[in-house]
């Protein structure tokens, strides 16, 4: 057993090696490429939730003002009997929301003896003009027809 030789020289070994050296690189290099575009991936749904996240809120927000509103048309118009039709706008500076603006519109049925209410709120939200609108009816005040003419 004195004259065993191995079957790999040194060179050969070297020559070996530096092959493994080359896959390992090209597997860390394919790793981090990965890696990068997943982190992209990951931080583009991280932002869009956010834009999602503001335009509900924004949505709820206006929900909210233009319930509030309708309740108050609804207030001013329900049981009373004066046939009032028309338009109005305004802001909602009064429950600290200046970015959001509304539009009424109060049309008179005669037939069914109630009105019909519409607000519509309107908000800019990156650069669109977005709007949200509710309609009901409030009965008006019951009267007799032959007291009409």
């Amino acid at each position: 057993m004195t004259g065993y030789q191995p079957q790999y020289s040194c060179s050969s070994r070297r020559a070996y090696s530096t092959a493994q050296d080359g896959y390992l690189l090209i597997e860390v290099v394919l790793a981090m490429t990965i890696l990068a575009v997943s982190g992209t991936v990951i931080i583009q749904s991280m932002r869009m939730c956010i834009d999602y996240s503001r335009a509900a809120e924004r949505y709820s927000t206006a929900l909210y003002l233009t319930q509030i509103r309708l309740l108050e048309l609804e207030l001013q118009y329900t049981n009373k009997y004066d046939g009032r039709q028309g338009s109005d706008n305004g802001r909602y500076d009064d429950y600290g929301q200046p970015e959001y603006w509304w539009e009424s519109d109060v049309e008179f049925d005669s037939d069914r003896l109630a009105y019909t209410l519409k607000v519509t709120t309107f908000w800019w939200y990156k650069n669109q003009k977005t709007e949200f609108s509710m309609e009901t009816i409030a009965p008006a005040a019951r009267i007799r027809r032959d007291l009409l003419r």
